[in-house]
């Protein structure tokens, strides 16, 4: 398995807030309008002539803010595997806004000239361009709600005007700022949103808010930075809504259909045969909500 660096994607891009994984990114490009032809938004200058691979490799980009590249990359490695291939690792540059702007472009580009498959992306119910395809997912993660220790064990027992902390942007306080609209109008909660996780931590831990929401994988990689910190929480029991569970996958060019098939049933074996759930323990990821296979 062999990495190198591509950092500093091509086009116009926002620098990302600092701390924010990756996946909050892609998720907001997954979330956007109805498809439309992207190739004519494409400088043809940046797109190389149409590689052939060289040898029995596949290729796969990652981006470099995305806290879960450990655990995608080991996936990756072993459908590379299973489909007797080599394997090589990109990583990429992801200095974007909040809304993504020009990441869907770059991601065409990369997929054009770099590698077959783009990790780390919402795949399921969502909406891309039509030079797109997306493989089956690997996992689903749910975004959670923490408290301090000695906090209640249900979002519905925090007192009125309680306050929480929340990633901004992002799918899980949407999720929840919907919620607070209907089920829970009575509940008097506030969203106090945050652009890095480790503000939102020391925001319940210094008292500032008597709770959090994070996305569960970006907890479980934060807990292994901050321990000692992390011990001082627990999980609050919160509606299904809130939990806003979100598949991942790879995208692709859709011309890749045969290779994403086979890609598709790589990860169906693993998935029957609990590779994916040995993966999820080996990198930390067994006590927060994720589901192999997705939703």
């Amino acid at each position: 398995m062999r990495a190198k660096s591509m950092l500093g994607a091509a086009g116009s891009k926002r620098a990302l807030r600092s701390g924010m994984t990756c996946l909050a990114a892609l998720m907001a490009l997954a979330a956007g309008p109805a498809p439309a032809q992207l190739i004519g938004e494409v400088d043809q200058a940046e797109l190389k002539n149409w590689r052939i691979a060289e040898g029995n490799v596949i290729r796969f980009c990652q981006f470099d803010v995305n806290l879960t590249n450990d655990f995608d990359k080991a996936v990756a490695g072993e459908i590379a595997d299973r489909l007797l291939l080599d394997s090589e690792f990109i990583t990429v540059g992801a200095d974007y806004g909040m809304d993504g702007d020009g990441l869907e472009a770059d991601v065409f580009k990369l997929l054009w000239n770099e590698c077959e498959v783009v990790l780390g992306f919402q795949v399921g119910p969502v909406q891309y361009a039509p030079e797109f395809t997306v493989t089956r997912p690997w996992v689903s993660y749910d975004y959670m709600v923490l408290a301090s220790a000695d906090g209640p064990a249900s979002i519905a027992d925090l007192p009125s005007g309680s306050r929480i902390a929340t990633p901004l942007a992002s799918p899980g306080d949407l999720a929840l700022a919907r919620w607070m609209a209907t089920e829970g109008a009575d509940a008097g909660l506030k969203r106090i949103p945050f652009a890095r996780a480790r503000d939102q931590m020391d925001a319940v831990l210094t008292d500032q808010t008597e709770a959090m929401l994070i996305f569960s994988p970006v907890f479980a990689v934060l807990a292994q930075d901050m321990a000692e910190q992390a011990a001082r929480l627990h999980p609050v029991a919160i509606d299904p809504a809130i939990a806003s569970p979100t598949s991942i996958g790879g995208i692709m060019l859709a011309g890749s259909a045969f290779l994403r098939a086979e890609i598709d049933r790589a990860i169906d074996s693993m998935i029957e045969d609990g590779t994916i759930e040995d993966l999820l323990d080996l990198h930390g990821f067994s006590g927060i909500p994720a589901r192999a296979g997705g939703a």
